[in-house]
């Protein structure tokens, strides 16, 4: 990420990677690369949201506050009628319609389109 302060670009900064569950140590989170380009929207004066695919599929989503960046967090993955995940296939997309009101959409391995509102009141879900 880059960011303009009014009369210079910052240097490149990481804002890091997703993370899941150790596979030997559940409650351990391990560093995990993400697998689809981050899109962002901006959801207020000092709201940014950033979407991208996680390894398994899941949307990742993370967010910066007007003070600092959170970690990614799932949002998750769709679920057919008898429970069982659907993952995405291609990256996110997101836009701000107002403020607080952000929509999120990808396609996942069912050839569907997928849609998540988030209005403020608690993180996006899919």
């Amino acid at each position: 990420m880059k960011w303009w302060d009014g009369t210079k670009w910052s240097p490149f900064a990481s804002l890091g990677y997703g993370a899941e569950p150790d596979q030997l140590y559940p409650v351990a989170k391990v560093p995990v690369p993400l697998s689809g380009a981050p899109v962002c929207a901006g959801g207020g004066s000092t709201r940014l949201d950033v979407f991208a695919r996680g390894q398994r599929g899941d949307l990742l989503h993370k967010w910066w506050d007007g003070k600092t960046w959170t970690g990614f967090e799932s949002v998750g993955c769709p679920a057919t009628a008898e429970g069982a995940l659907v993952p995405f296939t291609s990256g996110p997309i997101a836009c701000a319609w107002g403020q607080f009101q952000l929509d999120v959409f990808a396609r996942a391995s069912d050839g569907r389109l997928y849609a998540a509102t988030w209005s403020g009141i608690a993180p996006p879900r899919t």
